[in-house]
């Protein structure tokens, strides 16, 4: 696992954290979207949630169909469905990994 160090950004009187996680992306994710891992600063307090939001919006044009298919999502190597679901936080050097569901018929 990596670790990085804590980032701070002061904002007026409030001071915020900031750490560094990893999207590890696979199957036909990683090949519409043409990025195999990346290295983000997101607010420390933030959970799964907020992560799925955002990757929902930055590559809803390349990914629209995928993400209806509500592709499996991995924190530090455990199923999201085994821990407290999209609540998870996240902290420093978390890896989250998104993998689609294939469906056939």
């Amino acid at each position: 696992m990596f670790i990085f160090p804590k980032r701070f950004l002061k904002i007026g009187k409030e001071e915020r954290v900031y750490v560094k996680i990893i999207i590890r992306y696979y199957g036909l994710i990683r090949e519409k979207i043409g990025v195999k891992e990346e290295k983000i600063d997101v607010e420390g307090d933030s959970t799964l949630q907020d992560i799925t939001d955002f990757l929902t919006r930055r590559w809803k044009h390349h990914l629209e169909e995928l993400i209806k298919n509500n592709p499996a999502i991995f924190l530090n190597g455990r199923s999201i469905f085994l821990l407290n679901s999209l609540k998870s936080r996240v902290t420093e050097g978390s890896v989250i990994e998104v993998i689609p569901l294939y469906m056939g018929g």
